[in-house]
Order: structure tokens, then C-alpha cells, then sequence
């Protein structure tokens, strides 16, 4: 009886051993799987980030091209332009006050914008001529259209970077 005992205890242990080992290794292939399931699905994630990453970029270097043709652009105009200021007659149109106030507009007191220091209008009891005129609205659309150049490729990348789920009209 004693050695039937034994044989049963032997024989439960041994069928508890192997269960859990079979436990054990369905286990560890059910991780396995999840652990594939998680590196496939960060793989397709990185993989996605990189495209979009790349697209960006050939966006944002597009961009530039069109960026620098439109500066290109615009400092051939302000070439031209100032070849027919040149021809201007430099005749007084805007006496020292009028002068003074266009000086002044603009500027928050703290931080006042100047014209350089030998630059008629920038003289306090100057006059301006129809030729400084035409510059400084020349340097003005300028670098406007250079600043809206700019911004409107800036708006562009962000407008791909984050894209908004309701359309523009």
C-alpha cells in the first residue's frame, strides 16, 4: 500500500510538473505573439512617422524654392524701381512736419523706428523730396511682399503638420 502511495504522489506531481509546463509554454507563446503584435504595430508607427517626416520635408524644401523665386522676384522689381526713382526730379513734396508725423507713425515711443541718419527724412527739419518718397514706399512693398512670402510658406507647413478636420470654404 505504501508503495502504491508513493507511485500515486509520484505520478500526481509528475502530472502537475508537465501541466504547468505545457501552461507555461502556451504562456510564453501567447506573449511571444503579443510582444510580435506590439513590435509590428510600433514598426508601421515609426514607418508612418518617417514618411510623414519626409513629406514635411520635401514641403518645407518646395517651399523654399518658391520662397526664394518669389525674393527673386521682388528684388528685381525693386531694382527697376529704383532705376526710375533715380530719374525723379528730387522736388520738395512733403515739408518738415508732415516729415516729422510720418516719422512718428508707427513707432510705440519706447523703441522708435528712425530713418538713418542721412537719410533726408530722417533730419529732424527736413523736407522730404518726391524721390525719398518713392524709396521708402518701395523698400516698404518690398519687404512687405517679402514678409508675406514668407509667412504664407509658414502657414503652409503648419497647415500640413496639423491638418484641421473642417475645411476652409
Amino acid at each position: 500500500m505504501r508503495g502504491a502511495l508513493v507511485a500515486c504522489l509520484v505520478g500526481a506531481v509528475v502530472a502537475v510538473a508537465w501541466s504547468a509546463g505545457l501552461y507555461r509554454l502556451g504562456h510564453d507563446n501567447g506573449a511571444a505573439e503579443v510582444t510580435s503584435a506590439r513590435d509590428a504595430q510600433d514598426r508601421r508607427a515609426e514607418q508612418a512617422a518617417a514618411t510623414d517626416r519626409a513629406l514635411q520635408h520635401q514641403l518645407m524644401e518646395t517651399l523654399a524654392g518658391q520662397h526664394a523665386r518669389e525674393l527673386a522676384a521682388l528684388n528685381r522689381n525693386d531694382g527697376a524701381a529704383r532705376a526710375r526713382i533715380s530719374s525723379l526730379p528730387g522736388r520738395a513734396c512733403l515739408d518738415a512736419g508732415t516729415v516729422g508725423v510720418l516719422n512718428a507713425t508707427g513707432t510705440s515711443g519706447a523703441d522708435p523706428l528712425r530713418a538713418p541718419a542721412l537719410d533726408p527724412a530722417g533730419a529732424p527739419a527736413a523736407v522730404a523730396t518726391d524721390r525719398d518718397v518713392a524709396e521708402h514706399i518701395a523698400t516698404c512693398r518690398t519687404r512687405y511682399g517679402e514678409i508675406a512670402s514668407q509667412l504664407s510658406a509658414i502657414l503652409d507647413i503648419e497647415d500640413r503638420r496639423h491638418p484641421s478636420a473642417d475645411p476652409a470654404p
